[in-house]
């Protein structure tokens, strides 16, 4: 089962509202129950999204749209879950409602041969704030789109999503010099086109790989930086 991080990122930030203070990749959060038959896998059980926890999984089930989404209006209405949000985030077709400190939805869409979707649990205000905040180098007037923290098995990672007006080849100078300077190794460097560039660096036991890309329809003059950094 295929899911690209653009679509995660985009649906995290449909169900995430504001908040802050202990460590949210701490907080333990509860599941929905995955349909019957369903290959489910985890993108991250201990996740959060600026600062919000968060808990992802992943789904696909040969069934159609509709029977999916009733599937889950049905066994929330029956468990007295109250009001159920309906709505559409692209190509997403979306349930959520919320109980308790925690907001529960399912986002799906229909593809050949079934439906593909996620399961996604976040908290709700109290106790967290948004916080975009990093402390790995970023090129002054750049601005942090999203900040994805994630645990699996002891390992701390932060994945940035970052934009700014440089070009690509200024914001490989930058990272390269910097990191440099800061004891990092490079480790590689890869140049697939005019518009794109992709590093690697290393330090003790962190590692960083950074995509930078340019020249992006959806993104208009504007240079993209995904940084994923692993502690």
């Amino acid at each position: 089962m295929k899911f690209k991080l653009s679509s995660l990122i985009i649906l995290i930030l449909y169900s995430a509202i504001c908040f802050g203070g202990k460590d949210p990749l701490s907080v333990r959060l509860p599941t929905i129950q995955p349909i019957p038959g369903a290959n489910v896998q985890w993108i991250g059980q201990q996740m959060a999204m600026n600062g919000l926890p968060t808990s992802i999984q992943a789904f696909s089930v040969g069934r159609s749209l509709s029977w999916v989404m009733q599937y889950y209006r049905d066994i929330w209405k029956a468990k007295g879950f109250g009001s159920i949000i309906e709505g559409k985030n692209g190509e997403y077709t979306t349930l959520g409602y919320k109980k308790d400190e925690n907001y529960f939805s399912v986002q799906a869409k229909e593809y050949e041969g079934g439906v593909e979707g996620t399961l996604v649990v976040s908290s709700v205000p109290g106790g967290f704030e948004s916080n975009k905040e990093s402390k790995f180098p970023i090129m002054n007037g750049s601005q942090v789109v999203s900040k994805l923290e994630a645990m699996d098995n002891g390992v701390r990672s932060e994945t940035l999503t970052i934009t700014n007006t440089q070009s690509a080849d200024g914001n490989a100078r930058f990272y390269r010099s910097n990191l440099k300077r800061n004891g990092w190794i490079a480790t590689g460097f890869n140049e697939p086109n005019g518009f794109e560039r992709l590093l690697s660096f290393q330090k003790d036991k962190q590692a960083a790989q950074i995509t930078i890309k340019s020249n992006i329809l959806a993104l208009p003059g504007k240079t993209m930086i995904l940084i994923n950094w692993i502690k």
